[in-house]
């Protein structure tokens, strides 16, 4: 059903995101948001039918501590999130396996699927008030961490 395989940045093109990421599009645009995005063995995409679904990965920022992203589509089926969320915990332990005792992941405050998938991946939510025009959209933003034991 789902085929997980390595990001390229020209994945972006064409990926239908969800409403609530909408305000990226037009970074999908940029060749160069791609490369940023684009992590060897840390970033990925999900393919169904030889279509990008969506794209996740985790960019280091500094050692010990990384950053987690996910741009997902509108047509991505229900019964793909659980292979997905299954996929997304496999390489956030592996990233916790090579040394990155923080992630951290943004979440807009509005958007209930994604909170709960955060936390049901074990982030926890360190700014509940949110942090004010944090999202390059102006918006506010809940900021979530998942740090190692």
């Amino acid at each position: 059903m789902i085929e997980f395989i390595p990001f390229k940045p020209d994945h972006l093109v064409g990926l239908n995101l969800q409403p609530v990421q909408a305000y990226f599009q037009t970074s999908l645009l940029d060749p160069e948001y791609g490369k940023y995005l684009s992590v060897p063995g840390l970033s990925w995409s999900g393919e169904i039918d030889g279509a990008v679904v969506g794209s996740a990965g985790v960019i280091q920022r500094w050692p010990g501590r990384a950053k987690v992203w996910a741009l997902f589509g509108q047509s991505i089926p229900l019964k793909a999130w659980v292979p997905i969320t299954r996929f997304v915990e496999k390489v956030l332990s592996d990233a916790h396996g090579a040394g990155v005792r923080r992630l951290e992941a943004v979440v807009d405050p509005h958007h209930a699927a994604g909170v709960r998938w955060a936390e049901r991946l074990g982030f926890i939510c360190e700014t509940p008030w949110g942090m004010d025009g944090y999202g390059a959209d102006g918006k506010n933003y809940l900021l979530f961490a998942r740090v190692r034991p």
